[in-house]
């Protein structure tokens, strides 16, 4: 910066993307919060939170079975900030745009985990095993509409799609890095095996036979 005030630094055309998209942060706060007289860490996270009503789906995730990192991958995907390949080239950093898993379409959000053969099939084989019948287009918005009598079944269904896209994103960079895809049943046995410790970690329980029923066969099947 060469004894240049924060304030007033702009970065040369020779830096980083990273570095200028800091400086950029930087502007777009100063903007909308230095020309306050009476500046507040309140008024800046209320700034940055950006206040609005409640999403439908926001008493389901995340809840107390779900892994932290597992919410936070599929916050990223319900709010399309997935680092996709087809987001990467537009911001300069990848040249190629072609799907890890598949090898046959552009890499985008709504290819990886709807569109995919890869994700389609993950999809097969977990309704083969929860029995509800999760449509392959689009099952978070299914998800996120999905309504059943048990708060349980609600619970641990929400878990098993956090686990479910958290796996279709760790294939995907597995085959980035390591330039193999691995199949979508060793995919679904990670899954599996999550969510029955989770299940048997929290104690699963509830007042309804069925939704019991549905939540024992989950962990023997």
């Amino acid at each position: 910066m060469k004894d240049k005030a924060w304030e007033d630094y702009l970065p040369g055309q020779g830096t980083s993307w990273s570095w200028r998209r800091i400086c950029w942060t930087k502007e777009l706060v100063k903007q909308h919060l230095f020309s306050v007289d009476d500046y507040s860490i309140k008024l800046g996270y209320s700034w940055l939170v950006e206040e609005g009503p409640d999403k439908e789906w926001h008493q389901w995730f995340p809840n107390s079975i779900m892994v932290p990192r597992h919410s936070f991958i599929l916050w990223l995907v319900a709010h399309q900030r997935m680092l996709t390949q087809d987001r990467l080239r537009r911001m300069g950093i990848a040249h190629d745009n072609v799907c890890f898993l598949c090898g046959n379409s552009e890499e985008s959000l709504e290819h990886l985990f709807f569109k995919c053969d890869f994700s389609k099939r993950c999809i097969h084989i977990l309704n083969s095993w929860i029995q509800i019948g999760v449509p392959e287009s689009n099952f978070i918005l299914w998800w996120i509409k999905w309504r059943h009598k048990s708060l349980m079944v609600k619970k641990v269904f929400a878990a098993i799609m956090t686990v479910v896209v958290y796996q279709i994103w760790v294939c995907r960079n597995q085959s980035r890095l390591e330039q193999y895809v691995v199949s979508p049943t060793v995919a679904m046995r990670r899954v599996k095996d999550e969510m029955k410790l989770r299940i048997r970690c929290n104690r699963v329980s509830s007042k309804s036979k069925s939704a019991c029923r549905w939540v024992e066969q989950l962990c023997v099947s």
